[in-house]
């Protein structure tokens, strides 16, 4: 099958549904929302109006794409078996919605799911897969789709499509900063993106407390001189003594892929339920931490990938051990 093949039943699913979910990322962030979001104002333009659920909130600095609409956060009440198509964008595996089981139960019960990712590791989990690595971020996957239909790009559509392209692309910093990123950033720009709006919810968003946290952050960095590897760690309670969720830590895992003579960085952060997320980064194009994230359990790209194992952190003589 054609890479032209698979946008075009892409495409074809997106305008049979009459009513249609978005089932965005557990944890969402600024490519899986942006991208949802732009496939939502352009079915709202043709009439159709989707739900959109997601298993967490909504960051903060990413409430501007929703515009105010209602998002579905109880996966209890949530019965998939009302729609005619499900959506699920920048997944590179289906855990990570949150609710894996009903979207398990819903294709086998004969539900239609469309699953679009640039990832470099991926499950391909849909009915309908479009799946493209060498995108810079799945929002690109989506302005090709809405060109493919001949949908206009609007100032709406072109804001959540350039969030997506600026968040992956680092600011156009990393090794996902292509010809064609830039070329689509450029026309969402010409057709009104919110340029500021952007550059301020990605990165202008931290408060005076955020920046404390990060230097407790900072002040943990530990060098692995056998691995190359520079780590740090992140406790439940640093959250709770400077009153921020882990959204206070958006950026952190990309800053710290700057440090000079490091093969890879490191983040473990302790989440709800005793789990730990890593994030793990690297600038070298001979290394691929993806490998690492998929040995445990996780995944994502060659340069940027990540990871949930159970348990907790705690310090030892030998330094921060998971238990």
């Amino acid at each position: 099958m054609t890479v032209f093949s698979h946008y075009r039943k892409a495409l074809e699913a997106l305008l049979g549904a009459k009513n249609p979910i978005f089932i965005l990322l557990q944890s969402v962030d600024a490519d899986a929302l942006g991208s949802t979001m732009a496939l939502v104002h352009a079915l709202e333009k043709a009439g159709v109006q989707p739900t959109i659920f997601c298993a967490s909130a909504i960051p903060t600095f990413l409430q501007f794409l929703v515009k105010g609409r209602v998002i579905e956060n109880d996966g209890n009440k949530l019965n998939l078996e009302h729609y005619d198509l499900a959506i699920v964008t920048d997944a590179g595996s289906i855990h990570r919605t949150g609710i894996q089981s009903k979207l398990e139960a819903y294709v086998q019960n004969g539900g239609r799911l469309l699953n679009i990712d640039h990832h470099h590791v991926h499950e391909p989990f849909g009915t309908v897969n479009l799946i493209d690595e060498m995108a810079s971020a799945t929002a690109v996957l989506v302005y090709d789709i809405l060109k493919l239909g001949g949908w206009a790009i609007d100032a709406d559509i072109a804001t959540s499509i350039l969030v997506g392209i600026v968040a992956d692309t680092d600011n156009f910093s990393n090794a996902g900063t292509t010809m064609r990123a830039l070329t689509i950033a450029a026309e969402c720009y010409a057709k009104g993106a919110e340029v500021r709006q952007v550059w301020r919810g990605l990165y202008r968003h931290q408060p005076l407390q955020a920046l404390q946290l990060w230097g407790l952050i900072l002040s943990r960095l530990e060098r692995n001189d056998r691995w190359g590897i520079v780590a740090t760690i992140i406790l439940q309670e640093d959250f709770k003594r400077h009153g921020l969720s882990d959204e206070a830590i958006d950026g952190l895992a990309n800053f710290l892929s700057s440090l000079s003579d490091t093969k890879a960085t490191m983040v473990l952060t302790e989440i709800l339920d005793n789990q730990i997320k890593g994030s793990l980064r690297t600038t070298r194009d001979d290394i691929d931490v993806s490998k690492l994230a998929t040995a445990l359990g996780g995944g994502g790209h060659k340069k940027a990938a990540g990871f949930t194992v159970p348990g907790r952190l705690v310090r030892t003589e030998q330094g921060w051990r998971i238990v």
